[in-house]
């Protein structure tokens, strides 16, 4: 079972259009046909493509497009993130 928790994705300037957002980050490494994502990376791109990730929000869920798809896609369980 693939497991997953959401964090906030910030940018120093944020605006309408930064990258912002609740992404799903992988609690184990996923390898799915071409899709290639090791532990701590969003389902949508790696980390280290983020200017920063924060803890999640209340709700637990995604708000990212291509997270939410690929959670539904791949079967991820979302889970609240451990302290």
């Amino acid at each position: 079972m693939i497991t997953a928790h959401v964090e906030y994705a910030f940018q120093p300037r944020e605006g309408a259009r930064s990258a912002g957002g609740y992404h799903a980050i992988l609690d184990q490494p996923l390898t799915a046909g071409r899709l290639v994502r090791e532990r701590g990376d969003a389902l949508c791109r790696p980390r280290r493509k983020f200017w920063g990730l924060a803890p999640g929000n209340d709700t637990g869920q995604p708000t990212c497009p291509p997270c939410k798809d690929r959670v539904a896609r791949y079967g991820v369980t979302m889970q609240e993130r451990k302290q």
